[in-house]
């Protein structure tokens, strides 16, 4: 079923993006990146690579250290306090003979005592060339995350962090970095790449906090203040508030960001395929054709506009 539920959600991206790689194609000069999120497969399955290296890490006192690390280093093991997030790490540390890298992938399962908290969700703004986040993908035992660039990327080092949060306590869970076909991978060369098939996994010990008590302080009596008469304040009269008028939202541009751009158009594809329930703008900038439907046609007429076809919508 997780197998399925990531193919169709990707499948549906992917028929999608290649409206969006329009532009990406004129900028870079290459071939636009396959995008499968949640991860999907290309052709008959996904290269396995041994010299790529992905792994998660925990860092539980906030000192910016990781205290364990799926790659063992210093130890797999942490232990958590329950009720409250705790962030997992998502490390990309090699990618080997694959040159450049445009997109990734990360599917991170685990046990039933933790869940994956939603808001706020991931932070994916470590990685410098992240363009084209696509929303996080959660289901009762993992949560896939992943990102685009617009042009390549050499990267390595932190990626993204993954807020997550111990249901019960006192137990022992695992976090697990799942490799191979559906899994964990980097997009390049127009083909998904991972580390070969299995996991690497993060065991997590969910605690009880532990109540430290609060000394109480010794009251020391105070003089009594003697009062002194205060002139009472002539009332003043209160400015009429003037309302200030919501300025429009430009036409296409779904983030609201001043531009209409080429994220603008993927917005647009998301709200069409129901990968988003809503966008940073209202859904009227959506349809710039004004035809009542929020389509590919409208994602195109935007990328039409960004690459100077059109002048504006004419409507």
């Amino acid at each position: 079923m997780r197998n399925q539920l990531r193919l169709t959600a990707g499948l549906a991206l992917a028929a999608a993006l290649p409206v969006a790689a329009v532009l990406l194609l004129a900028r870079s000069g290459q071939p636009p990146a396959e995008a499968h999120y949640p991860p999907a497969t290309v052709g008959p399955g996904t290269p396995e690579h041994v010299d790529l290296d992905f792994s998660i890490a925990l860092d539980t006192n906030g000192d910016t250290t990781n205290d364990c690390s799926s790659s063992g280093v210093p130890t797999n093991v942490c232990s958590v306090p329950s009720g409250g997030p705790f962030a997992v790490r998502f490390y990309l540390h090699d990618f080997g003979d694959l040159g450049s890298y445009l997109a990734y992938d990360a599917v991170l399962s685990h046990t039933g005592g933790l869940f994956a908290v939603q808001s706020p969700g991931p932070d994916q703004s470590s990685w410098p060339d992240c363009d084209l986040p696509p929303p996080p993908f959660y289901a009762s035992s993992y949560v896939a995350i992943g990102c685009i660039t617009l042009s390549t990327s050499t990267y390595t080092g932190l990626l993204a962090t993954v807020p997550f949060q111990c249901l019960t306590a006192p137990t022992s869970e695992a976090i697990t970095l799942e490799h191979g076909l559906g899994g964990t991978a980097l997009t390049a060369g127009g083909d998904v790449h991972s580390e070969p098939t299995g996991g690497e996994s993060l065991d997590v010990t969910c605690a009880v906090p532990v109540d430290t008590p609060t000394p109480t302080a010794t009251s020391t009596p105070s003089p009594t203040p003697t009062s002194t008469p205060t002139r009472t304040p002539t009332p003043t009269r209160t400015p009429t508030r003037t309302q200030t008028a919501t300025p429009p939202v430009l036409q296409g541009d779904l983030d609201l960001d001043g531009d209409v751009d080429s994220i603008d158009a993927l917005w647009v594809l998301w709200l069409a395929v129901d990968l988003v329930d809503e966008a940073p703008a209202p859904p009227a900038a959506a349809d710039v054709d004004k035809d009542s439907e929020i389509d590919a046609v409208d994602a195109l007429l935007i990328l039409q506009l960004e690459a100077g076809l059109i002048q504006g919508f004419g409507l």
